[in-house]
């Protein structure tokens, strides 16, 4: 029997896309195989997601008891836009010019395997 578990973080402070290229790298993959591909990826996306993964197994071992990493697996991660803090850059003749700082969502499921 399989129970999904889904788990969102907000306001991450990486755009969408940079996020989106480093989780669609994980789907369909045990918490193990997941540890091992994002050490490494050594990108400011990949250690987001493993610091947000390990969090996960903490309350999932909290919620289930003593459950191996095999046992747990990505079933779908998904990255959405957020908000974005807009600064100005000066520029010349007194201009200025629009900066975006990105932010997104990232929404986690899970699936445990009981034994």
């Amino acid at each position: 029997m399989e129970n999904y578990l889904i788990y969102n973080f907000k306001h991450l402070r990486v755009s969408w896309k940079k996020l989106n290229k480093t989780a669609s790298s994980i789907k369909g993959l045990d918490m193990g195989s997941v540890n091992k591909t994002l050490s490494f990826i050594y990108n400011k996306p990949s250690i987001m997601i493993l610091k947000l993964l390990k969090n996960c197994f903490a309350s999932i071992l909290h919620k289930y008891g003593s459950i191996g990493l095999e046992n747990i697996y990505v079933v779908n991660i998904l990255t959405n836009k957020g908000p974005s803090l807009k600064r100005f850059r000066f520029v010349s003749k007194g201009s200025t010019r629009l900066i975006k700082k990105k932010f997104s969502h990232l929404k986690v499921i899970l699936s445990v395997k009981k034994i």
